[in-house]
């Protein structure tokens, strides 16, 4: 598989997860709600929202192979903690979407999912604070690398171009086609109508 392959399926990955994201966050329950862990809606939006974050390390593989050169080593740093938080997020989004509800479906269940409980009480509740921490600050590290590497506005341009043409390679040939062709059409009407003028 070429890179160029791959930086468009990367784009479309990041494409995707996006709109996954948008679609989902309206639905997702109310952290107030006692019982959002027993809602209807709960695991599927944190069933889209682990599939968007699956996504997204694909596509943040592509966009640091696209930027590595000018991002320079702020960009690894940054691509590294990024990558890393996306992981451990990934796994707390199945265990939020599969586990938890099935705990939360008894009172003992509840009694352990509690803020203040055994369970997000004690270590666990640390991890969570250090990989929120380590996604955070790999957000900003490398958005600093894009920004400064001057690629930003340049690179998503094209990996919206590129993505776009992964989902309709054929139809934008023939737009390209067709374009070309009008064109040619109106470089020869404004040539003749100059040789009219002329006569």
């Amino acid at each position: 598989m070429s890179s160029t392959t791959l930086l468009r399926l990367s784009g479309l990955a990041l494409l995707l997860a996006g709109v996954l994201l948008a679609l989902a966050i309206p639905f997702h329950p109310s952290d107030t709600d006692p019982q959002a862990l027993l809602r209807s809606a709960w695991v599927p939006v944190h069933t889209v929202f682990a599939i968007a974050v699956l996504l997204s390390l694909f596509g943040l593989l592509g966009l640091y192979l696209r930027l590595r050169e000018r991002s320079g080593w702020l960009g690894l740093l940054g691509f590294a903690l990024l990558f890393t938080g996306s992981a451990f997020i990934l796994a707390v989004l199945f265990f939020e979407a599969f586990v938890a509800p099935a705990i939360a479906s008894s009172a003992a269940g509840q009694a352990l999912l509690d803020p203040a409980g055994p369970l997000f009480g004690g270590t666990l509740k640390v991890v969570l604070v250090l990989v929120s921490s380590i996604f955070s600050l790999g957000c900003l590290l490398f958005c600093i690398a894009i920004l400064r590497s001057g690629t930003a506005a340049r690179f998503a341009h094209e990996l919206r171009n590129e993505a776009v043409e992964e989902l309709i390679p054929d139809r934008m040939d023939e737009s390209r086609a067709e374009l070309k062709i009008e064109l040619m059409r109106d470089g020869r009407n404004k040539g003749k109508k100059g040789e009219k003028g002329k006569r």
